[in-house]
């Protein structure tokens, strides 16, 4: 898929809603494909978190009760598909884990691990209520494309797009702080969530400063995706801790855990360095006055007088 940037030459309006709309049909468009299920519905999610991260954006002009609707509604969506997401994302970080493990007792309980996860995960999408679920958000995605257009109307003002952006990166930079402090999985998440709305963000205003954003895009986008594996790692290691204690053989899988525990220390730990060193760029005042002193120059026309 090829993601779409703002137009200069558009007013903010414009941008927000071809945006929004773009990938609210792309969503559509995936769930309504009968190959590669699991892909598609991984696809449609990440199209709601891109529609989220315009949201986020475009916070500063949109009234409370209009984001609250607009970003519960993809929130909620996205997650009615999670259950399948998450057995697929579990799949994978599994088999990742089995090609770089020895332990011959670790390999032969993961492999079964495996083939039930993998069962289950087929067992889900034949049954009469996931079809009904799934059915369900297609035609939600589908109303939404003809009443966004009325719903995103009237909050179009003549303010800074940036803003959003700075407002974005106050919240990423303060998770960093509080990571600097104290290490903790769920600030590490909820960094991560931050982190990923930034490389969105960055990458729809590449137009607008394209040296400076393509590097910020980039940089985002690396640092997500290390957050993503160390992510997956919590979620491997919080579903082990449940499992094994119900393991005859459970002694003999304890090896299993301090390595998955030394993996996710280790994705932290390069995660940290990551972003200190990114975000040691600018501190929080010092990208709201940058991005301030950007939009006096760049942004005239893409955010004409409204009055």
């Amino acid at each position: 898929m090829v993601h779409p940037h703002f137009s200069l030459s558009k007013p903010l309006h414009d941008n927000t809603l071809h945006l929004i709309l773009f990938y609210n049909q792309k969503a559509y468009d995936y769930l309504c494909r009968k190959n590669n299920l699991h892909e598609n519905i991984h696809q449609a999610r990440l199209c709601c978190k891109r529609i989220r991260s315009v949201l986020q954006l475009s916070r500063p002009f949109l009234d409370e009760v209009t984001f609250a609707e607009i970003n519960g509604f993809y929130r909620d969506t996205a997650g009615r598909l999670s259950q399948i997401r998450d057995l697929t994302a579990l799949l994978e970080t599994i088999g990742g884990f089995i090609e770089q493990t020895k332990n011959t007792d670790s390999v032969i309980y993961l492999k079964k691990i495996v083939k039930q996860l993998a069962s289950e995960r087929e067992n889900i999408v034949q049954i009469k209520e996931f079809l009904q679920e799934k059915n369900a958000v297609e035609e939600l995605f589908e109303i939404m494309q003809k009443e966004l257009s009325e719903k995103l109307h009237p909050f179009l003002t003549n303010q800074n797009v940036l803003a959003g952006f700075a407002r974005t990166w106050c919240r990423a930079l303060k998770h960093l702080n509080n990571l600097n402090q104290t290490m903790d999985d769920h600030i590490m998440h909820e960094w991560r969530k931050q982190v990923k709305y930034l490389w969105y963000q960055a990458h729809i205003l590449i137009p607008v400063w394209p040296q400076i954003f393509e590097i910020l895009s980039s940089e985002c986008q690396t640092l997500s995706k290390i957050l993503g594996k160390h992510h997956d790692m919590v979620v491997f290691e919080n579903w082990l801790q449940i499992n094994i204690s119900a393991e005859h053989n459970a002694k003999s899988l304890k090896p299993l855990l301090r390595t998955l525990n030394r993996r996710k220390n280790s994705l932290g730990k390069k995660a940290m360095a990551t972003g200190n060193k990114l975000f040691s760029l600018y501190g929080c005042s010092g990208i709201t006055q940058w991005t301030e002193k950007l939009s006096g120059i760049v942004f005239p026309g893409l955010l004409p007088d409204t009055k």
